[in-house]
């Protein structure tokens, strides 16, 4: 079966569902795959990794140096590790002092929640993911087999790489998003254990996976390691390549969208049943509320009720329902019988409600083009995004992070450096010029000279006065002092970071504290928009 086949009836859910995620796929790794390669760079340079494998081939094969002076590092874990230091977290205060007890409760318990769950360390990696590329991702879900079959909430960052997410998006941390995917390989027991029995579909799958027979893609085929995405996995899924014989494990893939629904809005009059069943049922009677004298319950019976004249009677129903409560209905059908009726015993028909719209949230759980499971989301997405500076185009907004900015810079520096040592290491301190008779063994002579230096062989006679001559020692451009001043700051200079914030400043002694509250100022104004994204989460 190809990739997109859709083998369930179009009459069925499903259907439509497996139609929506195949065509999300097919945007989404067109849209992000670039985004991805990118933020896969950006970890390899702040590792260190910042020579292109064909840069570095050329510097090997003019045997100059690739040096990876490495300041992304430091510049990365200066602004990120602020999230650390001054971590924002939710605090639970009491309205009153009688609230006082419940709030302190209500925080120990939220303390308790983020520390099983680990959520201040995985908010930490999300943070430093966001500023390094642009793009961070946390995700809230419940854990059903944790505190020994018990439950609870989870919290945990997710690779980029595993996210695919709506090309139209523009606004920060992606909230004006319709749809999102997470993909990754897991197991096919851990699968077939939670999907596997759910309906007839999901139960065929499995069936046809028992053996290793019926898969579709080779061991060679399997692209990283056990739970990751290497290059190219979601292109792989395209190609209808979802399960891996090697580790038996299945691509699974998550999607969330949201969707618009309308519904009614009917001002129903509270007392409305109760007085249809009073009016048809001659045994009957309604409750009336307490008499203010006596306090006792009072009711209204069907007898009395037909003892009354016509326009009391009217009268009487008109002040039974006058008081409304809102009901939501999401049809017209499902509050037609009510219209009829009351149309029917007050002679006017029914005008208090309204058509309304609503965003709800739904999900399903996709692999090898099957629906495993799907259904509501409640509480909205429970993925969410960290983005770091925009970058606004016609057709979407990209994000980009600290690296991004400073990748040129660090790239000038490392291709500065390597060439002034090489310049340094190849460039004679003097060069000689020897008449060819004056040496008996010229290799000899070479090995115990100094390497740095020039040697040319002349023919005797070339000099006149001796059978040698040295001449001057060769200079560096001018400049070049100034030049590596200049390039040793380029990369903090281009995020802002005073020398304070990078701890290069050697002696603090000499920085007034005025001087160094006014620099952290100003960096954090350059860095406020990461920040505020945190906050938006």
């Amino acid at each position: 079966m190809a990739f997109g086949e859709n083998k369930y009836k179009k009459t069925a859910p499903e259907f439509k569902i497996l139609n929506n995620v195949n065509g999300w796929i097919r945007e989404g790794v067109d849209h992000c795959e670039p985004k991805h390669k990118r933020s896969e760079d950006n970890n390899n340079m702040v590792r260190g990794e910042q020579w292109l494998s064909g840069d570095a081939e050329r510097q090997a094969s003019r045997e100059k140096p690739a040096l990876a002076l490495n300041s992304l590092v430091k510049v990365v874990n200066a602004v990120a590790n602020r999230e650390i230091m001054d971590r924002i977290v939710p605090r639970v205060y009491g309205r009153n002092k009688e609230d006082n007890g419940f709030a302190q409760v209500l925080d120990s318990a939220c303390n308790w929640q983020r520390d099983v769950s680990e959520t201040e360390h995985e908010e930490t990696m999300a943070f430093r993911n966001c500023v390094t590329s642009g793009y961070g991702v946390m995700h809230k879900w419940w854990d059903p087999a944790s505190m020994e079959g018990k439950g609870i909430i989870r919290d945990e960052e997710v690779p980029i790489w595993y996210m695919l997410w709506d090309s139209r998006t523009r606004k920060q941390n992606l909230v004006d998003r319709k749809w999102h995917l997470c993909g990754k390989y897991v197991p096919i027991e851990e699968v077939e254990q939670e999907f596997g029995d759910i309906n007839k579909k999901t139960r065929q799958m499995f069936k046809a996976l028992q053996d290793t027979s019926g898969f579709e893609i080779e061991p060679e085929a399997y692209v990283g390691p056990t739970g990751s995405l290497g290059a190219g996995t979601w292109g792989s899924i395209i190609s209808n390549k979802w399960i891996t014989s090697s580790r038996r494990e299945i691509f699974l893939v998550e999607a969330e969208w949201q969707e618009m629904e309308k519904f009614y809005k009917v001002a129903y009059p509270v007392k409305f049943d109760e007085f249809v069943a009073m009016a048809s049922d001659p045994q009957a009677a309604m409750s009336m509320g307490q008499d203010p004298q006596t306090g006792e319950e009072t009711t209204f019976s069907n007898e009395e009720y037909m003892q009354m004249q016509p326009d009391e009677q009217r009268a009487f129903m008109l002040q039974q329902l006058d008081a409304t409560e809102i009901r939501h209905f999401d049809s017209l059908s499902d509050f037609e019988p009510f219209m009829e009726q009351f149309e029917a015993i007050v002679g006017e028909s029914f005008e208090d409600y309204r058509k309304e719209k609503r965003y709800v949230y739904k999900y399903a759980i996709v692999s090898n083009g099957t629906v495993l499971d799907h259904g509501d989301r409640p509480m909205g997405f429970t993925y969410e995004f960290l983005t770091g500076f925009p970058h606004e185009t016609r057709e979407t907004t990209d994000f980009f992070g600290m690296v991004d900015i400073a990748k040129a810079p660090q790239d000038f520096k490392n291709v500065f450096f390597s060439n002034l040592l090489t310049i340094y290491m190849t460039s004679p301190k003097q060069h000689l010029f020897i008449e060819e008779g004056a040496l008996n063994d010229v290799d000899r002579f070479l090995d115990e000279y100094a390497k740095v230096s020039g040697v040319s062989i002349v023919p005797d006679g070339f000099i006149a006065s001796n059978r040698f001559k040295e001449l001057e020692k060769p200079t560096f451009p001018p400049m070049l002092a100034e030049l590596i001043q200049l390039t040793e700051d380029t990369v903090e200079k281009a995020l802002g970071l005073s020398s304070v914030e990078s701890n290069t400043q050697t002696d603090l002694r000499r920085v007034s504290g005025n001087v160094v509250q006014a620099a952290k100022q100003a960096s954090n104004t350059l860095l406020a928009l990461l920040f505020d994204a945190l906050r938006r989460y």
